[in-house]
């Protein structure tokens, strides 16, 4: 390699990517995002999402929830449904303080299995807010339930909630019960071990959800158990 820095440098990486090379393509989009060439580095990271790279299709989806749900959910779907990423340690010009930052997509992937779906429902309701399509609360509970599955915290929380008051889904308090207690006692088991753990999802006021679901179902025994 050599460093981009010069318009002839810019050239071959950009013949390169016309090519189809998915580095030269990944390098080129990360040295237009750097130089603040939003819209030529948008072309290269919309060239890697089709190419099937996961986390280039979550940063296209999210590029269009502004003012385009379709192309967002279309995009943040497939990031959703897919397990390939793209990362590389290449850097364009080490020299140069605007490309010292080369895992600039790292943020967007902290626990990323679950928040690609807690994000794509999110816009999922955002857009049911807007066009009022209540048919969308049932895509928000799928994803919602994968990403549970997955061992969100916050999208565990919801799918309970979900299964309580039938949203999306057929009310079923005993899938709802399965996923309080599992929240709960993984909460437990942060709690022992002294991991950080935001208070709406502290086994105290975790247990106090549940406390108040077994009021609501009348398992008062259940709720007494849990109030001790």
């Amino acid at each position: 390699y050599f460093e981009i820095d010069d318009e002839l440098s810019i050239k071959w990486f950009e013949k390169a990517a016309n090519k189809g090379n998915i580095e030269a393509i990944d390098i080129l989009g990360y040295y237009w995002q750097c130089c603040g060439e939003n819209s030529k580095a948008f072309n290269c990271f919309l060239k890697m999402a089709e190419a099937g790279y996961r986390n280039y299709q979550f940063i296209v989806g999210e590029h269009y929830i502004s003012d385009d749900y379709e192309k967002a959910i279309y995009w943040l779907e497939k990031a959703d449904n897919n397990n390939l990423d793209y990362h590389s340690d290449y850097n364009p010009n080490p020299n140069d303080e605007r490309f010292q930052n080369r895992t600039f997509f790292s943020e967007y992937y902290e626990n990323r299995d679950g928040n690609i779906s807690g994000f794509l429902a999110s816009v999922y309701l955002d857009k049911i807010k807007k066009d009022h399509n209540k048919e969308l609360l049932q895509n928000i509970f799928s994803v919602l339930l994968k990403s549970a599955r997955r061992g969100h915290k916050a999208s565990q929380l919801s799918v309970a909630k979900m299964y309580e008051f039938g949203i999306g889904v057929e009310e079923d308090y005993n899938e709802a019960e399965r996923w309080y207690l599992n929240i709960l006692y993984n909460s437990y088991v942060e709690d022992e071990n002294n991991d950080l753990v935001g208070m709406e999802y502290s086994s105290i006021n975790l247990g106090l959800e549940l406390g108040r679901f077994y009021v609501k179902w009348g398992k008062i025994y259940k709720a007494i158990n849990i109030y001790e």
